[in-house]
């Protein structure tokens, strides 16, 4: 075993204090929508595979699979001729 000694925590802290600071924007916040009083919940549940291939599609797009389920409901909307999700959210 070395003789050398671990780093404990205050090394630990200079260490991070090294590094880089940097700010970073990773989701816009639309994704971060905060739901009104008019929104209702509605649970979805997904076979094991279905669930994971919408997982891997979110990762890959590097969106929530919430905005994932959001445009599937907005294309269908429009499909079928009804007004679109943005559209008849501001009805709300």
């Amino acid at each position: 075993m070395s003789d050398q000694k671990k780093p404990g925590f205050q090394g630990l802290r200079a260490a991070v204090g090294n590094l880089p600071q940097r700010v970073t924007e990773t989701e816009p916040e639309s994704l971060h929508e905060e739901p009104d009083r008019s929104d209702k919940r509605q649970t979805l549940y997904l076979p094991y595979h279905v669930h994971e291939a919408l997982r891997n599609i979110a990762h890959n797009e590097r969106k929530s699979q919430q905005e994932l389920f959001r445009e599937a409901i907005d294309w269908l909307l429009r499909d079928r001729g009804e007004p679109s999700w943005d559209e008849l959210k501001r009805r709300s």
